[in-house]
């Protein structure tokens, strides 16, 4: 998201750019129609990560090109959502910054129950993320007699403005 720190209004604005008036020291964000107060909140980021194979396999670095962070943020929430649902055991993810997991506690791990197809977690020890920073996921454990299919993994991230 742009930012333009002027004091005239920038003269072709995306949405989502944001405009500081230097004269007023207004913030404002352009809503695609026009320049509107903007107050400190959050954004809300999506990071979607997944692996199609049918039926899922246990494996490091499951997804063939880490994703990168595009910016700075916090995780808050890891969402796994599956096509077939796992009998027999659970399915349980790991999620890596850089090689590393984000949860020091393994117990913490997000986790879909057996016969279900969502699982998540909000317990993230390790939730800073910087631009830049490759994110990958491990499958460390499958159902054992239906081990499940196509998982998709939803990284909710958030960044702070102003």
């Amino acid at each position: 998201m742009p930012y333009h720190i002027t004091a005239v209004q920038p003269a072709a604005p995306s949405i989502n750019d944001v405009w500081v008036n230097t004269i007023t020291k207004q913030r404002r964000v352009w809503n695609g129609a026009a320049w509107v107060p903007l107050s400190a909140g959050t954004i809300y980021t999506t990071i979607v990560m997944g692996d199609s194979t049918d039926p899922l396999t246990i494996g490091a670095d499951k997804n063939p090109l880490p994703m990168e962070a595009p910016c700075t943020l916090t995780i808050v929430e890891v969402r796994l959502k599956v096509k077939a649902a796992p009998t027999g055991a659970t399915i349980i993810v790991d999620v890596n910054k850089n090689g590393t997991t984000i949860f020091t506690t393994q117990s913490n791990r997000p986790v879909i129950a057996i016969s279900a197809t969502k699982g998540n977690t909000t317990t993230i020890e390790v939730p800073g993320l910087v631009k830049g920073d490759d994110l990958t996921f491990d499958i460390d454990q499958v159902g054992s007699t239906v081990a499940g299919s196509t998982i998709i993994i939803e990284i909710i991230c958030v960044q702070d403005i102003f």
